[in-house]
């Protein structure tokens, strides 16, 4: 039994590898490329993101890729996760990841300018500015993305939080660079050596989504135990 188990956390943690590498390289790689016209990046990480949830993670093992130490750690806390030790599995697993696939990034664009994709904010706004936008909009994504109640799993359930990625990318790129996963900008922070500011982009979306989890789970609480009230009316109500 105890064999079984650990080949399914490292089956589990296999998948984590691959998701996160895919999605730093694709997303870092587009922002890379096209520093200057956002919509492009938004799309790619967007898109990135719902293929992942519909076809990488694992329905028989019950496990969906996080690929973001802050989901991780903030499912801990909620106690989706239940070990502390997996989640310190997790988190390692997508920082070794994010920073191999910006090493292959370095490779694909060798010979071509770029800064692979490092997250950066405008002059025109603090760094603790940034860090709360980096809160607000990953806040935003998680708590608009949770409160789907419904027990199916369909096909709206893993869009919804790629299109409030695209969303909140197209408000907050400009502003930001947009991480709001913390292995998103510390793959090609660690390559580069550019090391300026990366606590914004742990900091920000890891408060954004521990405080967007608690606001969720407040929120379903309320819907279900009004959903469950509904229905004993409905009952009484009944001839």
């Amino acid at each position: 039994m105890k064999n079984i188990s650990e080949r399914i956390e490292i089956k589990t943690l296999l998948i984590e590898f691959l998701a996160t590498y895919i999605f730093v390289f694709l997303g870092s790689g587009s922002s890379a490329l096209y520093p200057s016209f956002i919509l492009i990046p938004a799309l790619v990480h967007s898109l990135v993101l719902f293929v992942i949830n519909v076809n990488i993670s694992n329905k028989e093992l019950e496990y969906y890729c996080h690929m973001n130490p802050a989901k991780s750690l903030s499912s801990y806390l909620m106690g989706d996760i239940k070990t502390f030790q997996k989640t310190i599995s997790l988190i390692f697993i997508q920082f070794f990841a994010s920073c191999c696939a910006s090493f292959s990034l370095v490779l694909v664009l060798y010979g071509i300018p770029s800064n692979l994709g490092v997250t950066v904010y405008t002059s025109k706004i603090t760094s603790f500015r940034a860090c709360m936008i980096e809160m607000t909009l990953t806040l935003i994504i998680v708590v608009i993305s949770g409160l789907d109640l419904s027990s199916s799993d369909s096909l709206f359930k893993s869009f919804c939080e790629p299109f409030m990625v695209f969303i909140c990318f197209l408000i907050g790129g400009d502003l930001t660079g947009a991480s709001f996963n913390p292995v998103r900008s510390f793959g090609p922070s660690f390559i580069t050596g550019n090391y300026s500011h990366l606590w914004v982009y742990i900091l920000g979306p890891t408060l954004g989504f521990i405080i967007g989890s608690l606001i969720t789970k407040y929120l379903k609480d309320i819907l279900i135990s009004q959903h469950h009230l509904n229905k004993s009316n409905n009952l009484i109500e009944e001839p």
